[in-house]
């Protein structure tokens, strides 16, 4: 991860001296899923498997999130080499609402989407996971939903009004909401949506 932040920070030197201006962003994903629990942590970690990081405890009990436990430590060394970064925290971002009108966009676009993603899927490919490009293209939302009867991401979007409302499942519960995303902050947009 440092290589990313040091050829970043060689470019904005250089933008810089060349009399430009320039700052440096990083961005903390800290509101993607908890994977799996790691190798050292106690295996009854996995009750938050899906839920955001900044939800997951830190096993330490030290931070406020497991997330906070290692962008504590990402940033501590960072000052100590005197690169300045700007941190953006997704959490933050996400449940400030500000990502609604994007997630909308995608949503609106989530077949033109899915046809995009379909292109540099194989036959092949998409046999071995069972995926049927017709189904594919109806049933894909390009967000993910955080539960919150259980908090995970174990859910399906049951239906999308066009809008900054749709209605999910909860996979855990069998419960179904409607929410209005601008208000109820639970969905955010999933890795390589930015491709299509």
């Amino acid at each position: 991860n440092f290589r990313d932040i040091a050829t970043s920070h060689a470019v904005m030197n250089e933008l810089i001296a060349r009399g430009k201006k320039a700052r440096l962003l990083f961005s903390w994903d800290n509101y993607d899923r908890f994977r799996k629990v790691p190798v050292g942590i106690d295996p009854a970690w996995s009750k938050y498997v899906g839920m955001p990081l900044t939800a997951v405890p830190d096993p330490k009990g030290e931070y406020e999130s497991y997330a906070r436990r290692f962008e504590v430590e990402l940033e501590k060394s960072i000052k100590e080499l005197g690169i300045d970064l700007e941190f953006r925290y997704q959490t933050k971002e996400y449940k400030s609402g500000r990502y609604a009108e994007q997630m909308a966009f995608a949503l609106q676009n989530r077949r033109k989407a899915a046809d995009i993603q379909l292109q540099f899927k194989t036959d092949k490919g998409n046999q071995a996971k069972g995926i049927d490009p017709d189904e594919y293209r109806e049933t894909y939302y390009p967000i993910t939903v955080y539960s919150r009867f259980t908090g995970t991401d174990k859910t399906k979007v049951e239906s999308y009004d066009g809008g900054t409302k749709l209605t999910y499942r909860c996979l855990v519960t069998d419960k179904v909401e409607q929410i209005d995303f601008k208000e109820t902050p639970v969905v955010k947009l999933p890795w390589k949506i930015d491709w299509p």
